[in-house]
């Protein structure tokens, strides 16, 4: 679909889930699920852009939670595209969200109470994520362990400093981690989910509420835009057109961090997307794919 320099993005519809033991080593032999082996190929480039020029796949996501009102999309169509450098890889994510939200637990100015109180709003989200080792799943509620690296774009808390959140999730049959979480899993099971930063400065800190009034309005969160170490590895730009988000996240093939899957010609990674609507909490609309940087 493009030139023979490319990075080739096998995608294949899943439900999503995660893993066990963390390697940084590429994935090999990641075959495409049968009958589901729609790809595109992402042009190598010397300089990342042109994105209008890459051939993108169609992926339909699915709610991780059925007929659940909360914070996802429902069942819609995204489209990913992928291009590299020599030592850098960008992804691109579209999917339809007519209403653009881009603040997160406001401040607003109660006049009768002389207080700030906490608003209601929250923000869209979208994120990747590739193996790390153990049974992947594109279902977080699914009752298989595995680790991942996950690329968390945040249109509030990260969107204003240019980054996605780094960091890395260990799904469990038990507790593996300080902060693991228990949830039910689509089987009725058990499921722990540990969501870890990756080592670094904090890319945001919740805004500190005056006692005096300042403005009507004020943010929830700070964005850090000088954020530093691996936490801050991918750089992400975003563009709401009133019908739709277009996130482009690019990060290093090989950052250097044990934290973080090292990607490499020749090889294939399973990976996953979740797009979020207005939420603060895990319920989204997600589909596994296999990256395959040629």
């Amino acid at each position: 679909m493009l030139n023979r320099y490319c990075v080739l993005v096998v995608l294949t519809v899943a439900v999503f889930v995660v893993g066990c033991s963390r390697t940084t080593t590429p994935q090999k032999d990641v075959k495409p699920v049968p009958g589901n082996d729609t790809s595109v190929k992402a042009v190598s480039v010397k300089t990342i852009g042109a994105w209008e020029k890459v051939p993108g796949t169609t992926v339909p996501l699915k709610p991780t939670i059925p007929n659940c009102t909360k914070g996802h999309l429902g069942a819609v169509d995204a489209v990913i595209k992928a291009q590299h450098t020599e030592d850098t890889i960008a992804i691109q994510v579209s999917w339809p969200d007519a209403t653009k939200s881009d603040t997160h637990k406001s401040k607003v100015w109660d006049a009768a109470a002389k207080s700030y109180k906490a608003d209601e709003d929250r923000e869209d989200r979208v994120a990747l994520f590739f193996d790390m080792g153990g049974d992947f799943a594109a279902c977080m509620l699914a009752d298989q362990e595995y680790r991942v690296d996950v690329w968390h774009w945040k249109a509030a808390r990260t969107g204003p400093a240019g980054l996605a959140h780094d960091k890395f999730h260990i799904y469990s049959k038990k507790a593996e981690h300080k902060k693991s979480k228990e949830f039910k899993s689509n089987t009725g099971g058990k499921i722990f989910i540990a969501r870890v930063s990756d080592e670094g400065d904090a890319l945001y800190a919740a805004n500190k509420t005056p006692e005096q009034k300042t403005e009507d309005r004020l943010a929830g969160y700070v964005p850090n835009a000088e954020a530093k170490g691996s936490i801050a590895d991918v750089k992400a730009e975003a563009v709401h057109d009133g019908k739709r988000w277009t996130v482009t996240m690019t990060r290093k093939l090989n950052t250097g961090h044990d934290d973080d899957v090292v990607f490499a010609q020749g090889k294939q990674y399973k990976s996953a997307v979740a797009c979020f609507d207005r939420s603060s909490d895990d319920h989204h609309s997600t589909a596994g794919f296999t990256l395959v940087v040629e």
